[in-house]
């Protein structure tokens, strides 16, 4: 068991990691995480979830979850806010033309220029654990960001028929009669959206991973018009499948929210997913 001295010298919030800060106001890996996690999300231009942040006495990981469903985009670093001496060392451009026309965010090329200056930012080797997600509805802020980006070329009816299309979910209604099982109930449900099952589910969220979709609802609210020129604000609802929220803990709920700013105005993007564990 540690003591109290050295759980005093851990001034962190994530437990799991092995730094400890003996002088923390001389500590400085707060303001290059900020400044390092500004310039990853600049430069994949990609949904992607948070990205967690792992120290070790020799190295510095990042690991990230990302969809790459959409035609790449340029990526590269540029300078952003915060320290300018610490943006310094993150910024870089390539002479050719062509290669800013056909940049891959996840070229080795282009990711070895990353990391080289992010070792120089931490003095420590760098490694990034990226891990593709196939669909954009397996995480929350993954699809909110996937639908967010898509509001300057589709409008939102596109959209929701696009998700709806690709998006299983489990059965709505336990019992409800259907053309596969001709009036018994659906097939590979499992009673997985009955109440009563849900809330076990609920209580035992720690324990088990969601294996199936059961509901989604996305909510967009702001100046969403795709012309240019002065909009209304609105706000535009959508919901398929069955939610949950009134149970004793809503640990199967998945929500995220993203703000934008298109030719009109800025717009946010909620939304929700509801799982359960089969």
């Amino acid at each position: 068991m540690q003591s109290a001295k050295a759980l005093r010298l851990k001034n962190k919030i994530n437990w799991q990691t092995t730094q400890f800060l003996f002088h923390p106001s001389k500590n400085s890996n707060p303001n290059y995480d900020v400044n390092a996690l500004r310039a990853i999300e600049h430069y994949m231009q990609k949904p992607m979830n948070d990205i967690s942040i792992k120290h070790t006495p020799t190295k510095v990981i990042f690991q990230q979850y990302f969809h790459t469903g959409l035609k790449p985009q340029s990526g590269l670093l540029q300078r952003g806010g915060g320290n300018n001496n610490m943006n310094q060392n993150l910024s870089f451009s390539t002479n050719n033309l062509n290669d800013l026309n056909n940049l891959n965010a996840f070229d080795p090329k282009y990711l070895n220029i990353l990391k080289e200056r992010l070792k120089n930012l931490y003095n420590k080797d760098v490694e990034f654990q990226l891990i593709r997600h196939p669909y954009p509805f397996l995480n929350a802020k993954i699809l909110a960001q996937y639908i967010a980006l898509n509001t300057a070329r589709y409008r939102l009816r596109q959209i929701r028929r696009m998700l709806f299309k690709k998006m299983p979910l489990v059965g709505r209604n336990v019992g409800e009669p259907t053309k596969v099982n001709k009036g018994g109930p659906l097939m590979n449900d499992l009673n997985a959206a009955s109440p009563t099952k849900w809330i076990q589910l609920s209580g035992l969220g720690h324990r088990f991973l969601p294996t199936h979709l059961t509901g989604f609802r996305m909510q967009i609210s702001g100046r969403m018009g795709l012309r240019k020129g002065a909009s209304r604000s609105s706000v535009a609802t959508s919901s398929w499948g069955r939610f949950r929220f009134n149970t004793m803990k809503n640990t199967m709920i998945d929500y995220a929210k993203v703000e934008k700013k298109n030719q009109n105005g800025a717009f946010c993007v909620k939304v929700w997913l509801s799982s359960s564990v089969v």
